[in-house]
């Protein structure tokens, strides 16, 4: 992030930058929309809210700086081992085996019943170290990856660790009792999130614990595949997992730093409802308010059109972190007033105005091949910043100006706004923890069984 502060008056203004000035022809029409966002002409309607001010100045950054872990290396050893264990530690396998063997007993594991018959394998009760070595192949097998679980049992040469560590037998049935809340607690459908307490909040706080985000971090959805019944999956046809359970995270640049569930039958699971906003505006504000910003540390949420809306990037001001994202034309977010709707705008053309009453969340249009809007409390209109842009497609409405500009380069340096330059920079911290999540795929494909092993 760009600080605001040291911005300098060699930067020129919008209006004499060559790469964003239309044909000759359009000049007049541009200056003369220039002028109707900011109230001073009636060419075209202006917001009603933004007709004789300015907006405010963008939040000043505080301190900008960058992630670094934060372990206690003097504990650990410095090898993927130790920082692996500073998660998954003793706690977190105490409660695996004593909530595995309870439900092993609950389900009635290897004892008789009437008639001779016997329910499965004999069972002997899970021990930690077995515990650590279900854990191991668990992410073993998500590494190397085979056609199914089965196959690692194979007498190959690749597959005798895994032969010495532990029986295909074994690994069945912990895999078939693991559990992780207490079995004797009675949990209704919309408690569902509890399944996995109390190892979810120890793994959230630790990784809160260990690790001090950038300044600039992102807040967006991840999806966990499943595709059995459930009440609480989504189904998004167009996403990279059409199908599972739906996260609400906020991630630095591939590291998840808090979470939260959503359910399809009943919306959020744990959120605290803020007045004013949406439950998915909550949802951000609850998020953002994880992190260390009371200690003197600034961040800027960044998030896609999803999200923002003008109430939850004046919440997050008033708590002192900056918010940045693309919006959706509407009255809570990017007001249609400040929308310019001409049919051949100039490519890469900027205009904007205060969003709101106040003056506190600026509103943004910017033109690539089709108008991209931006609520913004950390940029302003003026910012530029030189970086290489790949050649747009041609359309009719900016065919003059790629080609006044790129012609007969394919890749060209180029003044594009700061704003613009960010949101692709630093809005792409949780796909990347999607990518580094699929690397390791830990998921286990199986079927229900009639038969108990």
């Amino acid at each position: 992030m760009q600080d605001m502060s040291s911005l300098t008056t060699n930067q020129k203004p919008l209006s004499s930058l060559s790469i964003n000035c239309a044909p000759k022809e359009d000049v007049g029409t541009r200056k003369r929309y220039r002028k109707s966002v900011w109230g001073s002409e009636k060419t075209r309607s202006p917001a009603k809210h933004a007709s004789n001010q300015q907006p405010c100045p963008p939040l000043q950054p505080r301190i900008n700086h960058i992630g670094q872990p934060q372990l206690p290396w003097e504990d650990v050893k410095a090898t993927e081992l130790g920082v692996f264990e500073l998660f998954w530690d003793d706690e977190v396998l105490g409660v695996l085996v004593e909530r595995t063997n309870m439900y092993a007993e609950e389900k009635g594991a290897g004892k008789k019943v009437s008639g001779g018959v016997a329910i499965g394998r004999p069972w002997k009760k899970v021990t930690p170290e077995e515990m650590r070595v279900f854990v191991a192949l668990v992410i073993y097998m998500g590494a190397n990856r085979d056609c199914g679980s089965k196959a690692f049992w194979r007498d190959r040469a690749e597959n005798r660790q895994v032969l010495h560590s532990m029986s295909l037998k074994r690994f069945s049935q912990i895999k078939r009792y693991l559990h992780i809340s207490d079995p004797k607690q009675q949990l209704s459908r919309s408690e569902w999130f509890q399944k996995l307490e109390p190892v979810n909040s120890i793994l959230q706080s630790r990784c809160q614990q260990y690790y001090l985000p950038a300044s600039n971090v992102t807040v967006d959805e991840m999806m966990i595949r499943f595709g059995g019944r459930s009440y609480h999956t989504y189904r998004m046809p167009s996403k990279p997992i059409t199908e599972g359970y739906k996260v609400f995270a906020l991630c630095d640049v591939g590291y998840t730093y808090s979470w939260i569930f959503a359910s399809r039958s009943n919306s959020f699971n744990g959120l605290i409802h803020q007045e004013g906003l949406t439950p998915t505006g909550s949802t951000v504000f609850q998020l953002a308010s994880s992190l260390p910003y009371s200690s003197g540390l600034h961040f800027n949420i960044y998030m896609d059109n999803y999200f923002p809306s003008q109430a939850l990037l004046i919440k997050l001001r008033e708590l002192g972190m900056g918010a940045c994202g693309t919006a959706r034309v509407n009255n809570s977010a990017f007001s249609p007033e400040l929308h310019d709707d001409r049919k051949a705008i100039p490519w890469n053309e900027v205009s904007g105005g205060p969003a709101d009453i106040g003056g506190k969340v600026l509103a943004v249009q910017w033109q690539d091949n089709s108008a991209v809007h931006f609520l913004t409390t950390i940029h302003s209109l003026e910012e530029r910043i030189i970086s290489e842009r790949k050649k747009p497609r041609i359309s009719s409405s900016n065919g003059p100006a790629i080609r006044r500009t790129f012609s007969p380069q394919e890749r060209l340096n180029i003044p594009i706004p700061v704003i613009t330059n960010d949101y692709n920079r630093y809005k792409v911290g949780v796909d990347i923890a999607d990518q580094y999540w699929s690397y390791y795929f830990t998921q286990l494909k199986c079927c229900n069984r009639f038969i108990p092993v």
